[in-house]
């Protein structure tokens, strides 16, 4: 009787939304295999920009799907997912991928395991809670909503600010000695931090898709970045300006490089 009453309703969907929206456990299905759960209210904007507004299928045109790939910068897995749909359309399902997510968002660990609940088949991809920085055991985090969470330079009392262990190159190659087929950056700023201290791993990856942020770099943009890979020996294949204009975009892009 008290549903019949659309103000009441109103606030109660009002107040679900806002504070409780995990407990509601929406799950978008992919594929007979592949399912997105949903976690969070901002959680589906970082899926639609992959699924629906397809952000990285230009970029993807004319390369091999990985099998082993890092994601750093992971979010709610749904890059992830994207490549392992593509991995079943292409009949690579039939063998497991390799994958390791990283991200330094405390929400991330509960996406990413919702992720591996929701879909059996992803059980062994394996998760890190932590950043890309320069060497040292913390940073300080700032989580904000719509996938711009990032370190912060110095400590602060902003609000949703804490603690975050850097993880280190050794943390992430552990024992592996084989090539990786892909690393995909997107950590807000931290590339030149990337290139800087985690070399042994870019030498050992064949394709790097990065997102670079020029205002988190120090200055250092698209130029110094391309110049940096290229001393990797990275040849760039492919460059695209996420949602728009290139003449409106100077500060952020996406380029894909491969080790020559």
């Amino acid at each position: 009787m008290i549903l019949k009453w659309k103000e009441i309703r109103r606030r109660i969907i009002f107040n679900i939304k806002y504070n409780y929206f995990p407990e509601l456990e929406i799950r978008i299905p992919i594929s007979d295999k592949l399912t997105a759960p949903i976690p969070f209210k901002d959680s589906y904007d970082s899926f639609s920009e992959i699924f629906f507004r397809s952000e990285y299928d230009e970029i993807f045109e004319g390369i091999q799907t990985p099998n082993t790939w890092i994601d750093m910068g992971c979010h709610m897995g749904y890059f992830s997912l994207w490549i392992e749909n593509r991995r079943q359309k292409e009949k690579k399902g039939l063998s497991e991928s390799k994958v390791l997510l990283i991200d330094g968002d405390k929400r991330s660990e509960v996406g990413i395991k919702q992720l591996k609940n929701c879909n059996p088949i992803l059980r062994e991809w394996k998760y890190i809670h932590g950043v890309i920085s320069s060497p040292k055991d913390t940073v300080f985090f700032e989580q904000n909503d719509y996938m711009s969470s990032s370190i912060l330079k110095e400590n602060t009392t902003i609000k949703n600010t804490y603690k975050v262990p850097v993880i280190s190159q050794e943390d992430i190659l552990g024992e592996k000695t084989s090539i990786i087929d892909l690393v995909k950056v997107d950590i807000e700023g931290a590339e030149w931090e990337l290139l800087e201290h985690y070399q042994s791993i870019l030498k050992n990856t064949k394709y790097l898709l990065m997102e670079w942020h020029s205002w988190h770099s120090g200055g250092k943009g698209k130029n110094q970045i391309l110049e940096a890979l290229t001393k990797l020996s990275f040849k760039l294949i492919k460059e695209i300006v996420p949602h728009g204009d290139a003449s409106t975009f100077t500060d952020v892009g996406l380029i894909l490089a491969e080790r020559q």
